[in-house]
């Protein structure tokens, strides 16, 4: 029993270190409004995560759809921009207008 409560908390403390490693940093410079099929936001650091509808992006991430995708977000300015099917798409230097 004591081992499968060690084997639980080893799970436990591994998947809170995973997940705070693969969280992106920064502020958030948008979010996606919508997404169709396999869309994916690398970090600079190589990291990667699958965009959903609600995602945020963040500065230096590289965007990247797949066969078949649609992927819509608005920026913090209220800009929208859409990427078809295929398509990679990095955010160098995003500066909201004010």
């Amino acid at each position: 029993m004591k081992i499968t409560h060690y084997f639980v908390g080893v799970l436990i403390l591994w998947f809170a270190a995973f997940g705070a490693l693969a969280a992106p940093s920064g502020e958030s410079i948008g979010q996606v409004t919508e997404s169709r099929g396999t869309a994916i936001a690398y970090s600079n650091t190589g990291e990667k995560r699958r965009l959903v509808k609600g995602s945020h992006l963040y500065q230096g991430e590289t965007l990247i759809t797949g066969r078949g995708a649609l992927s819509k977000m608005r920026f913090k300015d209220g800009a929208f921009f859409m990427l078809g099917e295929n398509t990679q798409f990095r955010v160098e230097n995003y500066k909201a207008s004010q």
